[in-house]
């Protein structure tokens, strides 16, 4: 994977490796976004040719292990994917990746939303609710039934000055 201390070895641009991109997602994603191959084919890979959205891996021994999809927006950026297998977390690479994203994005607000499955997950002594606002995001709303029967938690961290 490369040396962990330099983020920009360790964090690839995977829109050359689509294929096994787009197999992760599908398999990570699916129970929480029951449309994720619709909205990754439709949205996501036209807009990673045209640079409103770029797709970052984190791989260890050619294999993915974690990924995240951003997008620009004209008032707000968004996380618009961030998952990290569970032989992946609670080793720093979490919060590795989101750093180099939240770097990327703080020109304006970055918004993430969470499915309700997800928010009880634990990293180290934190569920993915405080690790989030470890990074001076705020939970702003919840939206019912949004993407499933459950609810989607829309999170905020306001630009840098």
């Amino acid at each position: 994977m490369g040396d962990l201390g330099n983020e920009e070895e360790s964090i690839q641009f995977t829109k050359a490796c689509l294929k096994q991109s787009r197999k992760f997602l599908y398999k990570h994603f699916k129970q929480n976004y029951p449309e994720i191959e619709t909205w990754f084919e439709e949205k996501v890979v036209p807009a990673l040719d045209t640079g409103g959205r770029e797709m970052y891996s984190m791989n260890i021994n050619c294999e993915i292990v974690g990924l995240v999809i951003i997008k620009f927006g004209e008032t707000k950026n968004k996380i618009c994917s961030f998952y990290l297998t569970p032989a992946a977390r609670n080793l720093g690479l979490g919060t590795m990746l989101f750093n180099f994203v939240v770097r990327k994005l703080q020109s304006k607000n970055i918004v993430i939303t969470v499915p309700e499955k997800r928010m009880a997950e634990q990293y180290k002594d934190r569920n993915l609710a405080n690790f989030l606002e470890g990074f001076g995001f705020e939970m702003v709303s919840e939206v019912p039934q949004l993407y499933t029967d459950l609810s989607e938690f829309i999170f905020v961290k306001k630009a840098e000055a």
